[in-house]
């Protein structure tokens, strides 16, 4: 259950186009180095299902198809207000809590 999330990215002179869909509400950052997105449970959104959980997730995008899989994914204290991957090698997330933390 959940709100679909919908992530378009842009093509020359094309517009916006929706390449994956999940069917939760989150908040994401792109992988500087590969096909991953990293999707954390938003803050101040409520799924049709009123769940209270919270968990980042890894999603490997299968660019030729669409399909997003989930590649990691791990349970935390609060929703998020932004992810972000460092950048280089792309191997650490940072996310800012609805909390005012930050976890790495």
């Amino acid at each position: 259950g959940g709100v679909s999330f919908r992530s378009a990215v842009g093509f020359a002179g094309t517009g916006m186009g929706v390449i994956g869909e999940i069917g939760r509400s989150a908040t994401v950052g792109w992988s500087p180095t590969g096909p991953y997105i990293a999707a954390g449970t938003m803050a101040g959104a409520i799924d049709d299902s009123f769940a209270a959980s919270s968990a980042l997730e890894i999603l490997r995008l299968d660019a030729a198809t669409g399909k997003l899989t989930v590649a990691a994914a791990v349970a935390c204290p609060e929703r998020f207000y932004r992810v972000a991957w460092a950048a280089g090698d792309g191997a650490l997330v940072a996310g800012g809590l609805d909390d005012g933390g930050l976890r790495i």
